[in-house]
């Protein structure tokens, strides 16, 4: 095909056909932009089809991540549970020491038990040094997570002082 090309540029100029040579080439031209502004466009939707099989792959790990954190906040409520319980009979005790005898004076230390919460965030920290975020075209969906994430680390916060508080002043004190 381009000996053909060739052969045509060669007959034209050898027979001085000067203004038919320049038509020709200004027509190769254009066609040689078509193709690469074909070739740009086809660039740009395999590399938009790849953002969105990556952001798919970002949600389903944050769902994942989203799970496991369900998992470990059911955790958290049933040690908050057991600890509102023990702080109860704790007071009970403290109030009326003769009449609560029947309590059972050993888990009162639970209290001082450590428990840590801390949320599953790998999605959200591959989403963040990816770019991923971008992508998402849904500004309430964006925000959400970010709230839910934030959320979540005041609530490890709030552990943390409850374990902070355990530690330094009702373990002694049990």
């Amino acid at each position: 095909m381009i000996k053909f090309f060739r052969h045509i540029r060669q007959r034209l100029i050898s027979d001085g056909k000067f203004s038919r040579y320049l038509l020709y080439a200004i027509g190769e031209i254009i066609l040689v932009v078509i193709g690469i502004l074909i070739a740009l466009q086809i660039n740009n939707l395999n590399q938009k089809s790849q953002e969105k099989e990556q952001l798919k792959a970002s949600f389903e790990l944050m769902q994942l991540n989203l799970k496991e954190d369900i998992n470990k906040l059911d955790d958290q409520i049933t040690y908050n549970e057991s600890i509102q319980k023990h702080i109860d009979n704790f007071f009970k005790i403290l109030a009326n020491p003769i009449e609560t005898q029947k309590l059972p004076l050993n888990e009162i230390g639970n209290v001082a038990r450590e428990k840590s919460f801390y949320s599953v965030n790998t999605a959200l920290k591959s989403m963040e040094s990816g770019g991923h975020f971008k992508w998402i075209n849904n500004n309430e969906l964006r925000e959400s997570i970010y709230i839910y994430y934030s959320e979540t680390e005041k609530f490890s916060k709030l552990v943390e002082a409850h374990n902070h508080f355990a530690r330094e002043y009702v373990e002694g004190f049990v």
